[in-house]
């Protein structure tokens, strides 16, 4: 699961990275309600499930899993009610800023991007967590706009010793100016 989580956050973080580093030839995004969906292949996932979240959530007590539905339901998982997506709250300050976020306080990542023309990014990454974890990957940021991205990744992480690869399709639009509750994304 720690390795999902670590993937999801590079690619958000990317995501971000692309659209900000390019400011001059890519809009920003437009501060607000965004919905993302993410379709995966290999990396021990089934076309983007989450199997290891839903085994772990069986095993849980009825009182630990109402706290993760809330937990996630706060973070927007599941909010538009189609599998494999997830709902975010993006501050203006936050689509103001050139930051590219740290997935967590445990993970440090660096990031490279090539702007290629004013819709499209080619771009790499390196993340590495104090448990040893990582995940390397590059790809490309298409259809950029102040209102929607597509982004097509390739990773290969490493996991308590145990090498895997993965390729990520994700989608980004935005959804309006009112966040319908949800809290912003933090950094």
């Amino acid at each position: 699961m720690k390795r999902r989580i670590l993937v999801a956050a590079a690619a958000a973080g990317l995501a971000g990275a692309t659209l900000c580093s390019h400011a001059a030839e890519v809009a920003r995004r437009k501060p607000g309600l965004w919905e993302v969906q993410t379709t995966t292949q290999g990396g021990g996932s089934a076309q983007g499930g989450m199997p290891e979240v839903t085994e772990a959530m069986k095993k849980m007590s009825p009182e630990q899993r109402t706290m993760v539905e809330r937990m996630m339901k706060e973070r927007g998982v599941g909010a538009s009610g189609k599998p494999n997506s997830f709902r975010y709250c993006l501050t203006r300050e936050r689509a103001e800023r050139d930051l590219v976020p740290q997935p967590d306080a445990q993970t440090q990542c660096t990031y490279k991007t090539d702007a290629v023309s004013s819709s499209e990014a080619r771009f790499g990454f390196a993340c590495k967590r104090q448990d040893g974890s990582t995940v390397d990957g590059e790809g490309r940021a298409h259809d950029l706009a102040p209102e929607r991205y597509a982004l097509d990744l390739r990773m290969k992480m490493q996991h308590d010793g145990q090498p895997s690869e993965m390729q990520m399709q994700q989608t980004g639009r935005w959804l309006g100016a009112d966040c319908q509750g949800l809290k912003p994304l933090g950094n």
